[in-house]
């Protein structure tokens, strides 16, 4: 086997890296740079594989910050909290009114017997229209669907015919909190913030940032001079040998400053790449 193609050997698996490594080892690679012709071929290769892991960074710190909220709504979630603790208080008070059960000995004549028997009725008749699985039932949906209900209940429990159920459970309070909060929250469905990039689009940019790298490498190991090979992807080598230090150890990946090469306690996101052999074309 020739030297040439034991170089090949050694990278034609070369793992995806973080993007802080990404940048930080274009940058040592660019530092290593000695002549003129060196430069002619590994100037735009570098500079792709350096942009494509500006791209990378930006891209997994958006998904690590958005992931599992609606972030073109980044108010939404902000309401959607006391939205949902409002209406719990209230499906709470009227189950409440719906388990006064006749007492022993109640006499069914008696008017504060009626007026419980009626307090029971109403509250059953609501947590039937309203809350049949609870809760859940309005706070389980999605925002558009859940104001939709919030504002039905809102218009029920303010009907002349509910005022003495909402004063005899002492859900008044939170009648008036819940008619503060749907305008707040119909606002808060408006207000579009930042794009937030979706997974296939993380992968994709991983996928980019990838190729980018392995066409440095290439790049590389097509330089004829061994001892230039040797010194250009030294910095690339090192990198790869401390993430791969990292998996076998068993221990957290982690990225590092792209400028200093310092090992950060930022999270990483993994993203399985299927491993591609570098071009020597």
């Amino acid at each position: 086997m020739s030297e040439l193609t034991g170089e090949v050997s050694r990278w034609v698996k070369l793992t995806q890296f973080t993007p802080g490594r990404q940048i930080f080892a274009v940058d040592e690679t660019t530092a290593k740079i000695e002549d003129d012709a060196e430069r002619a071929v590994l100037e735009a290769p570098l500079a792709a594989a350096k942009a494509a892991g500006e791209a990378q960074l930006e891209a997994d710190a958006n998904w690590m910050k958005n992931k599992g909220i609606q972030p073109t709504r980044p108010e939404a979630p902000k309401i959607d909290a006391p939205a949902d603790r409002c209406i719990s208080d209230i499906q709470t008070g009227l189950a409440k009114g719906a388990a006064l059960t006749p007492a022993p000995g109640d006499d069914p004549s008696d008017d504060e017997v009626q007026e419980e028997a009626k307090i029971r009725a109403g509250a059953q008749a609501l947590l039937d229209d309203h809350f049949i699985e609870g809760a859940v039932t309005i706070t389980a949906q999605r925002y558009e669907e859940q104001l939709a209900r919030m504002k039905r209940l809102h218009e029920a429990l303010k009907r002349p015919e509910n005022a003495y159920l909402i004063d005899a459970l002492g859900l008044r309070i939170h009648v008036r909190r819940l008619g503060r909060i749907l305008p707040a929250y119909r606002r808060a469905l408006t207000r579009v913030g930042a794009r937030a990039v979706s997974f296939d689009e993380v992968v994709q940019i991983r996928k980019v940032s990838y190729e980018a790298i392995c066409q440095v490498v290439a790049t590389i190991l097509n330089l004829p001079n061994p001892a230039a090979r040797a010194r250009l992807l030294g910095p690339i080598h090192y990198q790869q040998g401390l993430m791969a230090k990292a998996r076998a150890e068993r221990a957290s990946l982690k990225d590092v400053n792209p400028e200093t090469g310092r090992e950060i306690d930022a999270p990483v996101l993994e993203v399985p790449m299927e491993s591609t052999s570098a071009s020597m074309g």
